[in-house]
C-alpha cells in the first residue's frame, strides 16, 4: 500500500529506474544503507520494493507539525539526539521483528552532492542485533541539483513543470553483518552513476 501511495504522489514528476532489486530478500530482516541527496530519497527507495521500509529520521524533521501525522502513519523511527540509545533499541527491535529498516548513514543531506562520511550508528545497530540479517547498500542517483536537494544547481521552474526527472535507484549485494562504516561507504560509492 505504501509503495503505491509513493508512486501516485511522485510518479508524475519522476521516472524511476530500479536495478539490483533482486538483492533485497523477500522476507526477513534487512538493513538498507544509502546516500542522502534530497528530502525525498526515502520515497524512491520505498518505490522500489513492495516490502514496507521503516526509515530512521532525526526528530527535527519528524516534528514538523504539518508532516508529523504522515511520519507516524508510515511508522518512521524518530531519533532524538538526547536519547539515541532508545532510538538504536527501536531499530534493533524492528529488525528482530523481521522488517526492513532504511538508514542514511551520512546523517544529513549532502549540500554538494558528494558522498559524506558515514556515522557509526548503524555499526552499533549491527553489533546489537542477535539475528542474521541482510545489509544492502543503495544509491539514489540524479537527485543532486533538484529543487528538493540542498545543492546549488537547481532545476529551473519550467523544467520542474514540464520534464519528468529520471532517477536511478541501484541496490548492491549483501555486505554481511560485519561491515564497517568505511566499507559500507565504499559499497554505496560504487553504486553511484
Amino acid at each position: 500500500m505504501r509503495r503505491w501511495l509513493v508512486i501516485v504522489v511522485f510518479g508524475l514528476r519522476y521516472r524511476v529506474k530500479i536495478s539490483g532489486i533482486e538483492n533485497i530478500p523477500t522476507n526477513g530482516p534487512v538493513l538498507l544503507l544509502g546516500n542522502h541527496v534530497s528530502y525525498i530519497d526515502w520515497a524512491f527507495v520505498q518505490w522500489a520494493t513492495s516490502r514496507t521500509i521503516r526509515f530512521v529520521m532525526h526528530e527535527d524533521f519528524y516534528n514538523i507539525p504539518i508532516l508529523k501525522w504522515f511520519w507516524r502513519a508510515v511508522k518512521v523511527i524518530c531519533v532524538r539526539p538526547s536519547n539515541s540509545r532508545r532510538a538504536l533499541e527501536s531499530v534493533i527491535d524492528v529488525l528482530e521483528d523481521q522488517h526492513i529498516v532504511g538508514i542514511f548513514p551520512e546523517g544529513e543531506i549532502s549540500r554538494t552532492g558528494e558522498l559524506l562520511e558515514f556515522k557509526r550508528g548503524f555499526e552499533k545497530i549491527l553489533s546489537g542485533t542477535r539475528t542474521d540479517l541482510a545489509v544492502i547498500p543503495f544509491a539514489v542517483n540524479n537527485m543532486c541539483g533538484s529543487m528538493l536537494s540542498k545543492t546549488h544547481r537547481v532545476d529551473s521552474a519550467s523544467s520542474y513543470i514540464i520534464f519528468r526527472r529520471k532517477v536511478h535507484i541501484h541496490f548492491g549485494e549483501d555486505l554481511s553483518k560485519n561491515v564497517n562504516r568505511l566499507s559500507a561507504r565504499e559499497a554505496v560509492r560504487a553504486l553511484l552513476d
